[in-house]
This record gives structure tokens, sequence and C-alpha cells, in this order.
């Protein structure tokens, strides 16, 4: 297989590898959100915090933590009565 000049390091052609930034994983990357370089969750500013609060309300449901809660420790007396 013979590389040629015009193709990336992918494999695919140079022409083709566009960098734009359409892609929102490359864009957070690129440009981290508020509080990504804070050192601790005091010093974060309160933007960071409601991306922090609606993604665990968006996530609360998602993942059914009420009941997951509720088996947890239904269980967990279920083990520790005698």
């Amino acid at each position: 297989m013979a590389s040629n000049d015009t193709e990336s390091a992918t494999g695919f052609p140079a022409d083709t590898m566009a960098d734009d930034n359409s892609d929102p994983e490359i864009n957070s990357l690129r440009n981290p959100g508020p509080g990504a370089t804070a050192n601790s969750p005091l010093s974060m500013p309160w933007p960071a915090w409601k991306i922090i609060l609606k993604r665990v309300y968006t996530m609360w449901g998602f993942h059914n933590l009420s009941l997951l809660g509720a088996g947890v420790a239904f269980f967990t007396f279920w083990r520790l009565r005698p």
C-alpha cells in the first residue's frame, strides 16, 4: 500500500479532513465550560453550579434514582434484620 502525500495520518485524503467547529465534542474540549479549571467545588462560579444542577435534575429521572434508593434501603433493611 503506497502512501500518498495528500493523505493524512488517518488514511483519509487531506482535503476531506475539514477543520471546522461543527463537532460539539471538539468545541467542548477547546472551550471548557465555567468551572472546568476550578481547584475545589467552592471556587466554582454560579453558572457552573447551574449546569451541574440541571444535569443532576435531568439524570435523576433518567436513571430512576428514587427507585434505586428505595431498593437499596429495602434490601439493606432485609439483610440487617434477624
